[in-house]
């Protein structure tokens, strides 16, 4: 029984550790094409951006939050474009990373006001405010009753209380990839 243990703790370590790597790639990625672009090297930003795309795409979170804020603001390599910021951010909130829920409500209220996309803005915001506070989700969540109006989104925020006890339950909720084939 006490192998069994080592062997468990030994697993997840290995995952934790394999998972702040990735994390970290995908920052040092971000800081590349920033310091690139800074320099002029649009081919350096261009690799990096196309190695991060590639992160994301293939699972990993972070780099999924960073390319969807880019596809939501639009970075000036990256044209704006909701429904591929909303794929992204999506992935990256559903494995609850600080951020990219608060910011997949701003990609929902930017391009819908459908009572159902407005109820899924509001599962994220809820989760936004057990993520990053509610303090740090004020003017989202200010943003979403003013786009609501008298809709009543109780089926989302309810989504949301959901996605919370699961979360607090396993961890990351689901291991969306936002690519197909991009």
């Amino acid at each position: 029984m006490p192998m069994r243990s080592v062997i468990i703790l030994l697993a997840l370590v290995a995952n934790f550790a394999a998972a702040e790597a990735t994390s970290s790639s995908a920052m040092e990625l971000e800081a590349h094409i920033a310091s690139s672009l800074s320099q002029g090297d649009e081919d350096g930003a261009g690799v990096s951006l196309a190695e991060l795309k590639a992160l994301a795409c293939s699972g990993d979170p972070i780099a999924a939050s960073r390319v969807g804020r880019m596809y939501l603001f639009g970075n000036g390599m990256l044209a704006r474009d909701l429904d591929r910021a909303r794929s992204f951010l999506s992935a990256a909130a559903m494995r609850g990373v600080p951020k990219s829920a608060a910011d997949l409500v701003v990609t929902i209220i930017s391009s819908s006001r459908a009572l159902d996309d407005l109820r899924e803005a509001a599962k994220w915001i809820k989760v936004a405010q057990f993520i990053d506070g509610p303090e740090a989700t004020e003017t989202t969540t200010e943003l979403l009753r003013l786009a609501a109006g008298s809709m009543d989104l109780t089926v989302g925020y309810q989504a949301g209380a959901r996605w919370i006890q699961n979360y607090r339950n396993k961890g990351g909720v689901n291991e969306n990839r936002p690519c197909t084939s991009s």
